[in-house]
């Protein structure tokens, strides 16, 4: 029995390390009306196990997992149970990441954070033939289908990001990745705070990003903090 009928229910499964994260899905998730929660694991054999057995509409999956990568879980899930729809909902957003799990038959990305609290509402979309995204995320796949189709044949998404960074861009951004407040970052760059101000949001928008942190990791997987120090 591969889809089993729970009077009419849709089924969701998901696949979550974290013990309070995978709890906090599961409340939300038996609150929904019209859904039955088929199953809940913490690791990849868990979940392989619970598959063997029978398979949800949705499946939710962590990337991040302690015995894999959820990655390698999508493309066995399209594989064998092609009606189970995949929803990965995972910190990680960077690039490579989302577009191997897009290739691997993944249904829809979110980042955790950016979305994951309008859970009921992405699996709607799921079962109607949509695709959830992060806003974050939509916004790199649409700059990659802008690459891909166009414009700037040699350069890669990455390079025409970075090329976008001011001089200034990069030296706050740097400051900022050392931990400066913006006040420290206007004493040391002789200008205001509100200067500092623009500076962060034009950076936020050109990394795609909505925080100081989520900045930071951008620079840093871009190797533009190597000269500070940083692993």
């Amino acid at each position: 029995m591969d889809h089993p009928d729970f009077n009419g229910l849709r089924t969701v499964a998901l696949v979550e390390d974290d013990e309070r994260t995978r709890e906090r899905f599961i409340r939300t998730l038996q609150a929904m009306p019209g859904w039955h929660v088929l199953f809940a694991a913490a690791t990849l054999d868990g979940v392989r196990r619970s598959l063997a057995r029978a398979a949800p509409d949705v499946l939710l999956v962590d990337l991040g997992l302690p015995d894999g990568d959820g990655h390698s879980l999508i493309a066995e899930v399209a594989h064998a149970h092609p009606t189970c729809q995949t929803l990965v909902i995972s910190v990680f957003g960077d690039d490579e990441k989302v577009f191997r799990c897009i290739e691997a038959g993944a249904a829809g990305y979110i980042v955790k954070g950016q979305g994951d609290d309008e859970l009921a509402h992405h699996l709607r979309d799921l079962l109607a033939g949509g695709s959830p995204v992060s806003p974050r995320i939509a916004r790199r796949l649409l700059q990659s289908v802008r690459l891909h189709r166009g414009g700037q044949p040699g350069k890669t998404q990455s390079d025409v990001i970075d090329s976008d960074l001011t001089l200034k861009e990069h030296e706050v951004l740097s400051m900022l990745a050392l931990g400066y407040s913006y006040q420290e970052v206007a004493d040391r760059m002789t200008v205001s705070v509100n200067t500092v101000r623009f500076h962060v949001k034009s950076i936020y928008s050109k990394l795609y990003v909505s925080s100081r942190g989520e900045a930071v990791y951008e620079a840093g997987r871009r190797g533009w903090l190597s000269s500070l120090g940083f692993a």
